[in-house]
């Protein structure tokens, strides 16, 4: 089974080389002076993950480039090439040409990302005070039939269940190669923690805190974390030492520090805690892996244990955790603390039952 999984770039193209970028160009009232309204489009590029402005700039090139070629006449007009000739949004759209583009693009995207891409057109029609195209009626009862032509319904990762995550550990622990025992690492505390794969990536060895019966996870870039006030996430020592987050992270901290990484510096610091690792089992250290890569590990893992290659996913672990916290009776809060959902509809989504006979209404009723 083969490791390498370098992956050292970013999920999405992330080009903020043009000064087409919805969120750092905002238009800013006129009253303002020169000065203030530079800080205040400072401020309002602030406003957003950097991921997520990246997923807006992607999706506004796709439409960009879309108007080049199938409406060249508007396009002249709202579309300017950057510096690397990558096309973006200046101008407003018309309904007209916010359908045309539904349409054109129905076969070849998927509902959830033409949703996406109405969603930046719309931020960006916003931001720079123009009015918003995809608020038209039309436009919303086109997005309806869409999503009931292609009879969308939510792909939502399988839940890799605590015998599941007992089968991978155990099976890896046989594989004598340090990107096993990164995959461990990563496996685990991805699953104790419900983190998301972008957290992961984040993840720096300064983030990571020693406290009494465990460690702390100071978390920078979370996707809820919306004012960067950065959020807590415990690691508890678990009672087994083959399956403990705890310890195979510091197991894997200390093949880092034998190769080089040092702590008691802020480079040191600052450095990924999990990197890629080359087909000589060689680790990058320094390079952070994209979240892409590691939802390869936790597919290259699951397959070493026996299981099939699509069954889990990196957010497999996330809704494993909460799943199985679920069913194991703890408390709803608890686990909303540990997994950082703010809205407990959406958390009430990761639950995926594994006996819905057993909770069936009319069990014992007739």
């Amino acid at each position: 089974m083969a490791y390498d999984i370098d992956q050292g770039t970013t999920d999405i193209d992330q080009d903020t080389s043009t000064a087409l970028a919805t969120l750092s160009t905002p238009t800013v009232p006129a009253e303002l002076s020169r000065a203030e309204g530079q800080q205040v489009a400072a401020l309002i590029a602030k406003s957003k993950a950097p991921n997520t402005q990246a997923a807006y700039q992607s999706d506004l090139r796709q439409v960009a480039a879309w108007l080049l070629s199938a409406k060249p006449d508007l396009a002249a007009s709202v579309v300017r090439l950057g510096k690397r000739k990558t096309p973006g949004l200046c101008g407003p759209l018309p309904v007209a040409t916010v359908l045309a583009y539904i349409a054109a693009n129905q076969d070849r995207l998927a509902y959830p990302s033409l949703r996406r891409h109405l969603a930046s057109l719309s931020v960006f029609h916003k931001l720079k005070g123009y009015q918003n195209p995809c608020s038209d009626e039309l436009v919303k009862a086109t997005m309806s039939g869409l999503r009931r032509d292609q009879d969308h319904r939510p792909k939502r990762a399988t839940a890799l269940r605590l015998s599941d995550l007992k089968q991978i550990i155990y099976k890896l622990t046989f594989v004598k190669t340090l990107a096993a025992k990164r995959n461990i690492a990563l496996v685990l505390v991805g699953w104790a923690g419900a983190l998301r794969r972008s957290e992961l990536a984040a993840l720096t060895w300064g983030d990571v805190v020693n406290v009494e019966h465990g460690i702390e996870l100071r978390l920078r870039q979370a996707k809820t974390d919306t004012n960067s006030e950065g959020q807590l996430v415990a690691l508890p020592l678990a009672a087994q030492a083959w399956l403990c987050p705890v310890r195979n992270l510091e197991a894997w901290q200390s093949k880092c520090m034998a190769m080089g990484l040092d702590l008691s510096t802020p480079e040191g610091k600052a450095t990924p805690v999990f990197c890629p690792i080359t087909q000589s089992d060689k680790p990058k250290l320094g390079r952070r892996l994209s979240g892409k890569a590691i939802g390869e590990i936790v597919k290259v893992s699951a397959a070493t244990a026996g299981y099939d290659w699509d069954q889990f996913t990196a957010h497999s672990l996330r809704a494993g955790l909460i799943t199985e916290a679920h069913e194991s009776g703890k408390n709803e809060a608890d686990i909303m603390a540990t997994s950082r959902h703010t809205s407990t509809e959406v958390f009430r989504t990761y639950i995926r039952s594994s006996d819905a006979m057993a909770k069936a209404a009319s069990k014992g009723l007739l």
